[in-house]
């Protein structure tokens, strides 16, 4: 009995070690060197803007200052995660803060699930290459906020309770370079995962000195993430 619970115990922990060193079934590497690539990502980008700049339809029975009937689009999974690969980092870096792009991580890549969006990417500890990954549940709330709050969290394939996992990390557990995890942006994004925060208090981007757009409602769905909004006077 002694020897069958030995081997049963060493066959888990050799199936948990090759689950932690593999990448989630989801995960699929893009290329930021690819044209194809780049064209995707800037094509995104530009049609965000359109869409966000459009002249849109009033709201004939608002009360309030001018606003558009609500309108909607989608994003598909293989576009965002091209802007993300070519066009990420240079926007982090225009940001107010000027965030620079960690050198440990070298790949990130996003999936949208029925109402979770899978975040993962590919850091360099202690000299490895391993993959972590997130599912976030967006949830924009009545007064405006917007959550993101972790269900689960992935080292490789293995998942694991993200609030278990995300505390361990913060206290230096391993699972983030040190570089990473002192960066003020790493410490917010642990607070949002855990649900101690939002993503923003008010899911609002601004579009030009008269016009913002507030988003309304944020659903993944199989492979798109669709966002419903509505433009308003500034």
């Amino acid at each position: 009995m002694a020897g069958l619970v030995l081997s049963v115990t060493i066959t888990l922990v050799l199936m948990g070690l090759m689950l932690t060193r593999g990448v989630p079934i989801w995960w699929r590497s893009v290329s930021s060197d690819d044209p194809r690539t780049r064209e995707l990502g800037e094509s995104l980008e530009n049609g965000v803007v359109r869409q966000f700049s459009a002249v849109r339809e009033p709201d004939p029975d608002s009360p309030h200052a001018w606003r558009s009937k609500p309108w909607a689009v989608s994003l598909h999974a293989s576009d965002a995660n091209a802007w993300v690969a070519t066009r990420l980092p240079k926007w982090l870096a225009n940001q107010e803060r000027g965030v620079a792009w960690p050198g440990e991580i070298s790949e990130v890549q996003i999936e949208f699930a029925d109402e979770a969006v899978k975040v993962g990417m590919r850091v360099r500890v202690r000299g490895r290459d391993q993959v972590l990954s997130a599912e976030v549940v967006p949830e924009i709330r009545a007064d405006g906020s917007l959550w993101m709050p972790a269900t689960w969290v992935r080292v490789g394939r293995l998942p694991v309770p993200a609030s278990w996992v995300l505390e361990r990390a913060q206290e230096g557990g391993g699972l983030l370079p040190r570089a990473v995890l002192e960066l003020p942006e790493t410490r917010e994004m642990f607070d949002i995962f855990l649900g101690r925060r939002p993503v923003v208090h008010e899911a609002i981007i601004g579009v030009d000195d008269a016009r913002r757009v507030r988003l309304l409602k944020v659903v993944p769905r199989d492979g798109r993430l669709e966002l419903t909004a509505r433009t308003e006077a500034r």
